[in-house]
């Protein structure tokens, strides 16, 4: 439940970056995503199951949902 909070502000903030045209920053954003998410489920699952599964999945969705935030936020500003 705590990664949806994250994957809300990744359909909001990634349509508004992707509708500014801006999809070099959102596609490496989105990469490195995949290699937290990588990551933490390498370490995570063997350890703890389909617990780190979750807990991997919230901390990758909540840090993306930041990101996209601030790319966001970060392009607002800017015009």
């Amino acid at each position: 439940m705590i990664g949806l909070i994250g994957m809300c502000l990744v359909f909001v903030y990634g349509t508004l970056i992707s509708a500014s045209g801006k999809i070099k920053p959102l596609i490496f954003l989105v990469a490195l995503g995949c290699l937290l998410s990588i990551s933490l489920n390498t370490y995570l699952i063997p350890r703890y199951g389909a617990t780190g599964a979750a807990i991997s999945f919230a901390l990758t969705q909540c840090a993306m949902g930041l990101g996209h935030m601030a790319l966001g936020v970060l392009f607002l500003r800017k015009n």
